[in-house]
């Protein structure tokens, strides 16, 4: 038997693969698509729901939003009744008051009210009234007394300011008596839970 010669390999450089096409950038492109059409439909459920449950009724100044946990109401209001507190003789209205009221399921209501008053009279005398309309639960606290500034719903507590506060049974009601360059301010908040109407 004779053997043929086997052809020898020819010694070169070595062949490069044929370059290939990589799918790399077609999954990178598939996620940011399904990335994007996630947010877009996230983004239509949530509109959905909003305009669903957004309830806005201009003539009253109220919106409100339900949520299965409860019901958050925004409101502007021109009366201190809700706040609860007496209005000083003669004093016109210094800005629209407004609150936020959180209802539970089970009708229990947290809210936060606010509105400002002004009066010509002097501070002196704005304050002898409301000692002795506000009674014994009020304390009342002096310039100085309370440490930085707060503000509740538009009204301004300043440590300049004179202020009366009411605080017990998860209700916290706040006057506070500040001068102004015509006269006195009187801002006048509630906080806590509301009262049944």
């Amino acid at each position: 038997m004779s053997s043929t010669p086997s052809p020898m390999a020819t010694a070169g450089p070595p062949q490069s693969a044929p370059p290939r096409s990589s799918n790399a950038i077609w999954w990178v492109l598939g996620i940011f698509g399904f990335a994007i059409m996630i947010v877009v439909v996230g983004g239509i459920v949530t509109a959905s729901y909003f305009v669903r449950n957004i309830h806005v009724d201009e003539k009253a100044q109220k919106v409100e939003v339900s949520t299965p946990a409860g019901k958050v109401t925004l409101h502007a209001t021109d009366s201190v009744k809700s706040v609860g507190l007496p209005i000083y003789p003669g004093a016109e209205l210094a800005e629209s008051g407004g609150g936020i009221e959180v209802t539970a399921p089970n009708d229990k209501s947290v809210a936060v009210t606010g509105v400002s008053y002004r009066t010509s009279d002097s501070p002196d005398k704005v304050e002898a009234w409301y000692r002795a309309q506000l009674g014994p639960d009020f304390e009342r606290h002096l310039p100085g007394d309370r440490p930085g500034k707060w503000n509740i719903q538009g009204v301004d507590l300043d440590k300049g300011d004179v202020a009366y506060i009411a605080e017990g049974e998860g209700l916290m009601r706040i006057v506070a008596i500040k001068k102004i360059s015509d006269g006195t301010k009187i801002g006048m908040a509630r906080l806590g839970k509301q009262e049944s109407q």
